[in-house]
């Protein structure tokens, strides 16, 4: 597996804490989170704007769309791949994801996260996920 946006290499810690991953999930966890997610993240000095759709099946599938414009452009992306979720001791749900989409291959990301109300919260309350369907 390659790590978020860096060159294609093989990660044996990321693959190993993947399996791990994939072996504590939690069919139930999974389903009560599984749904559309949305964002729009505004560029600090607002000449940019990306929105993010990303859909998480309660069966372990994965996909998402973004759009990101700046200027008078837009380019679109998307992808799938599986993700995988459990309980942590911290009352919180570790959620990792591994995806491919057009430029990227078996791509991984991991966050600790928690729910409020149906939205997915992380990042020390700087990213909320709001749940669209």
């Amino acid at each position: 597996m390659i790590a978020g946006n860096t060159a294609a290499y093989f990660d044996q810690n990321l693959t190993a804490n993947w399996l791990a991953t994939q072996r504590a999930a939690n069919p139930q966890l999974m389903a009560s989170i599984a749904g559309t997610y949305y964002i729009e993240i505004v560029s600090p000095n607002n000449d940019a704007v990306s929105r993010s759709y990303r859909t998480i099946d309660a069966n372990g599938l994965f996909s998402y769309q973004d759009q990101t414009c700046g200027g008078f452009t837009c380019s679109n992306n998307g992808g799938h791949g599986q993700w995988a979720a459990h309980a942590t001791q911290r009352n919180t749900i570790y959620l990792m994801i591994n995806w491919s989409d057009l430029s990227r291959t078996s791509a991984c990301i991991s966050a600790e996260l928690y729910m409020d109300g149906s939205d997915l919260v992380g990042a020390g309350d700087q990213i909320r996920w709001r749940r669209v369907q």
